[in-house]
């Protein structure tokens, strides 16, 4: 599995369960801070440069949804995250 991730391309999703956010909270979770602060550096040069609100790029009931892990927000909590693993637990 950790090969796998480690050749992993940034995704386009930020998304908990099947992007970014799940490769950093993998990392964080197998001990590895090195590899989620890589990543996270990447999610957060990516989100400033673009200066947006991300939704998810499918649609519930032909909707856009908000998502926490979409965007700034979903990079903020997992910087908190890196920063505070003994404090702010994984929502998974």
């Amino acid at each position: 599995a950790k090969k796998s991730i480690d050749n992993l391309p940034l995704n386009m999703r930020d998304h908990l369960c099947c992007g970014n956010s799940a490769v950093v909270e993998y990392y964080l979770s197998s001990g590895d801070e090195s590899s989620a602060g890589k990543v996270l550096s990447a999610l957060y040069r990516r989100k400033t440069a673009e200066d947006n609100y991300r939704f998810m790029t499918y649609a519930y009931h032909n909707e856009p949804i908000a998502s926490l892990f979409f965007g700034m927000s979903g990079v903020g909590y997992e910087m908190l995250r890196y920063a505070f693993p003994d404090k702010i637990i994984s929502v998974l």
